[in-house]
């Protein structure tokens, strides 16, 4: 089968599909958006893997499989219990979990095999290390639950190391992943679609933290705003009526499969901050296609 290897996800990188390999040859693949799998080279104790799960739905004496949530309010994917775990939107808590959940199976052999689901996003693939931080995605969701069952079972982890494939859509061969991230100024980034490329999916997603550090004596508030071309995809700002803490701290998704081809599409980002926290937008354009 073709695979995925992923040459960078800093700013923009496109991860290109080659090879063969049978990690994934007893998964019902049926229900596999993008998988990636990875091999340390050394066997694995499954009794350690399972304890980085958090919930297993099958086990046996090769494997064991479940759920390994990735939270992105912390760089190593966990949630240590001091995180933000759901999204909260104008100033009110939701019940949306500020995570994505990757399917795992982990082989005594030494595979690691991870998963978006067909009912997923494909910019659920996109892991910023820490929402609020002043940082560029360095791996990828996928490769983020990899790295956590290696981090637990003591086996090294190289994310290059890491190959992808889209079953839903085996003749893809290319998956573009790339973005910008700014505190309290302004930024501008382009991306093209060839009109000879045939795009399977093509998601904007962004992820938004806007603190308010009013009190009861001053307002002071912050912004944000993101456009891509000449149409907002986020544009909200905290109140200013002295309500301190935290406004905004949310993922937004954009289809953008049928935008226009052999067009130099912009992205711009800006914010403000009046003696407020930092303000911080990041944004990251993710297309997979031939």
């Amino acid at each position: 089968m073709r695979q995925i290897v992923v040459v960078g996800c800093a700013v923009l990188a496109v991860l290109v599909l080659a090879g063969s390999a049978a990690a994934g040859d007893q998964i019902d693949t049926s229900n596999i958006l993008v998988l990636g799998y990875y091999s340390g080279g050394t066997e694995i104790d499954l009794s350690q893997a399972i304890q980085e799960f958090d919930r297993v739905t099958e086990t046996t004496g090769q494997y064991v499989e479940g759920i390994v949530t990735i939270w992105f309010d912390n760089p190593e994917g966990r949630n240590p219990g001091d995180i933000q775990e759901y999204e909260r939107r104008d100033d009110v808590d939701t019940n949306i979990p500020f995570a994505t959940d990757i399917s795992v199976r982990v082989k005594s052999d030494g595979w690691i095999v991870a998963w978006l689901t067909n009912y997923q996003d494909i910019s659920d693939i996109v892991f910023w290390n820490d929402a609020n931080a002043d940082s560029n995605p360095s791996d990828t969701t996928i490769g983020k639950a990899i790295w956590r069952i290696t981090d637990r079972v003591g086996v090294n982890y190289y994310k290059d190391g890491v190959k992808y494939y889209s079953y839903k859509y085996p003749a893809a061969d290319k998956l573009l992943i790339g973005g910008r991230m700014i505190y309290s100024q302004s930024e501008t980034y382009y991306f093209l679609i060839p009109s000879a490329t045939t795009v399977y999916k093509a998601n904007f997603v962004c992820t938004v933290y806007l603190y308010d550090e009013s009190s009861k004596y001053s307002s002071h508030y912050s912004s944000g705003k993101i456009k891509i071309d000449d149409e907002y995809v986020f544009n909200k700002s905290t109140t200013g009526s002295y309500n301190k803490g935290l406004y905004e701290y949310a993922r937004y998704n954009e289809d953008i499969a049928t935008m226009t081809k052999d067009t130099r599409h912009t992205v711009y980002l800006t914010s403000y901050r009046r003696y407020s926290r930092h303000v911080a937008l990041k944004s990251a354009v993710v297309i997979l296609y031939k």
